[in-house]
């Protein structure tokens, strides 16, 4: 039977301890359609007071595959280096893993939360300006989804609930159909959600109804 929810990655699918100075160098391809799924290429849920510091990811991770007889997961968080990160305690991380969906579910319960370092980034967190992207994140379903939560697509994190301060991206965001996008941070909770000291280098672009609050937001997103 299909796994209603599925931890993947390159390193370890739960982080509870500590991943110290580890690289993750082989690519993830993930086709099965579970309900929810944490993928990453080093840690897929990073819980709170766990540790990742001196890590770094050069492979890419793709979920779904337009020739597969079956959808990514209904709810996909993806990371280059963590798929949902609770904790504080993460420094020095390097992505440089592509990231990328190419099927999913569009009803109106599908969640896209998929950056370069972080899907979701549920805390704040200050970089120091050691936090790096430099992979390039894709979405390519031509579907628009009818979720109030939608898709969000960020170089350094998809959905951030916390701020993030001190972060590089160097990678493209791009998406074929609606949803928030932004070169360090997709979407934000609310104020606390902010970005300060961090520089985006990579393009941002977008082909399918973006939502108005990208217009509004991208400038606020590319910033030092």
């Amino acid at each position: 039977a299909t796994p209603l929810l599925s931890y993947v990655a390159g390193i370890t699918g739960e982080n509870a301890g500590k991943v110290l100075s580890c690289t993750n160098n082989g690519p993830l391809s993930l086709y099965s359609a579970e309900t929810t799924r944490y993928s990453a290429g080093v840690v897929g849920l990073n819980t709170v007071g766990a540790a990742v510091k001196d890590c770094s990811n050069t492979a890419d991770v793709i979920n779904g595959n337009s020739g597969a007889p079956s959808y990514a997961a209904n709810e996909t968080y993806t990371g280059g280096i963590i798929a949902v990160n609770e904790s504080t305690d993460v420094a020095n991380i390097t992505n440089s893993g592509a990231l990328k969906i190419e099927r999913m579910k569009t009803d109106n319960s599908a969640v896209i939360s998929m950056g370069g370092c972080f899907g979701e980034l549920k805390v704040a967190l200050d970089g120091n300006n050691k936090i790096t992207n430099s992979g390039n994140i894709t979405w390519t379903e031509t579907k628009n989804c009818t979720s109030t939560i939608g898709y969000a697509l960020g170089g350094i994190a998809g959905f951030a609930k916390g701020s993030i301060s001190g972060c590089t991206n160097f990678g493209d965001v791009t998406s074929t159909a609606s949803g928030y996008v932004g070169g360090i941070g997709g979407a934000a909770k609310d104020a606390k959600g902010s970005r300060s000291n961090c520089v985006n280098y990579g393009n941002i672009s977008g082909t399918g109804g973006w939502r108005t609050k990208m217009h509004r937001d991208i400038l606020r997103y590319i910033w030092r």
